[in-house]
């Protein structure tokens, strides 16, 4: 009854009671009080006081394509202008069209590889290398070729964007490869040599993993002695690929907050640094950088990812037309992720921000 009858009132409530536990969380270590670590908690808490903050205060902002820029000044909102179209032969789970690869990180940007958009590295499909592999495989990633139409709305300030896997590209018709669940491709294992798979494979992907190696492991100095403090809490030598993923996502969540708000960082401080030692908050640059070092401290290649992702929600917006499905690609799907090279594989994309983040990875939407 006073909850029906006093909805004001206990909506003023419950947010000081929020903002007080938040404090309380602020100025005292969680295992001070509960004698155990309540991270999640705090992180909750915080971030709910924060994104209430920020709209009283009219600071929110959203993320939008830094072309690795991470000290580039945050929108305060999208822009509701459709980028692209997309026509597709059906709805998928995820899909990523990465339009931006970083190499190099310094001072606060990601330096572009011009060569990776341009060379294609999907030897596993070209040389149908699945279809020597055994049948849990395949049921486990359902690979299919499917095709992509993309229209470009503003053909001035063009940039080209890619779906993973690519077989075939005709002006702005793609065919790629769609596979289940991109995590799976981590449990694969090719046969280090098997007379059944082409010798080009084989020649292909040393070439790949070679140049992986060369290019995708360098961690910046300072950035570097932070990484390795804390590398003992998601690495153990003997540790397969997929292990360090999970261990990886795990210590992100566990230890930072996930905010679609813009970190202001002082001047003449390195965002990641920030992010890593000072703030714990940020979105998905800071995620996916932050990433790419971790895994680099690993041993594993990796490298920073920006472009679009079109979830489950994109596709229920989407039309269907002559049997295919229509979507507008608007800054609100823009992201930035981490690629992992997979020995055999090739470049996988990985998501480090979980979706259970109390703040949708693909940031408020307004």
């Amino acid at each position: 009854y006073y909850l029906e009858h006093h909805k004001k009132k206990c909506a003023v409530m419950g947010f000081l009671i929020m903002f007080i536990l938040g404090l309380i969380f602020e100025l005292y270590p969680s295992t001070e009080l509960f004698g155990q670590e309540m991270s999640t908690v705090r992180q909750g808490i915080v971030v709910i006081l924060e994104y209430a903050n920020n709209v009283i205060k009219g600071e929110t902002s959203v993320f939008t394509l830094k072309f690795g820029d991470l000290k580039q000044k945050a929108n305060k909102k999208h822009k509701s202008r459709a980028k692209m179209k997309i026509t597709m032969d059906s709805v998928e789970e995820k899909c990523y069209l990465r339009g931006y690869i970083g190499k190099d990180y310094d001072s606060g940007r990601w330096q572009k590889d011009k060569q990776a958009m341009d060379e294609s590295r999907d030897f596993i499909w070209e040389e149908k290398v699945f279809d020597y592999l055994d049948a849990d495989v395949k049921k486990a990633l359902q690979p299919s070729i499917k095709n992509m139409k993309i229209q470009y709305f503003d053909e001035n300030g063009k940039e080209d964007f890619y779906p993973y896997f690519v077989q075939t590209r005709e002006n702005d018709s793609i065919q790629y490869v769609v596979i289940n669940d991109f995590e799976n491709l981590l449990n694969v294992r090719i046969p280090e040599y098997d007379e059944n798979i082409p010798s080009s494979y084989y020649a292909k992907e040393q070439n790949a993993r070679d140049d992986a190696r060369k290019n995708y492991l360098t961690v910046p100095g300072k950035i570097k002695d932070t990484i390795t403090q804390m590398r003992s809490e998601f690495f153990r030598r003997g540790d397969s690929i997929l292990e360090i993923d999970k261990k990886i996502k795990n210590y992100l969540r566990e230890n930072y907050t996930y905010t679609s708000n813009t970190i202001t960082v002082p001047d003449g401080e390195d965002p990641m640094l920030y992010f890593l030692q000072k703030s714990k908050r940020g979105y998905c640059s800071q995620y996916a950088s932050a990433a790419v070092f971790m895994f680099r401290s690993c041993g594993i290649p990796a490298r920073y990812t920006e472009g679009y992702v079109l979830k489950e929600e994109d596709f229920r917006d989407g039309t269907v037309t002559d049997g295919k499905i229509v979507l507008n690609i608007k800054e609100e799907n823009a992201y930035a992720w981490v690629e992992i090279y997979a020995d055999g594989i090739g470049w996988v994309p990985v998501d480090v921000v979980y979706g259970t983040s109390l703040v949708a990875a693909s940031d408020a939407r307004e």
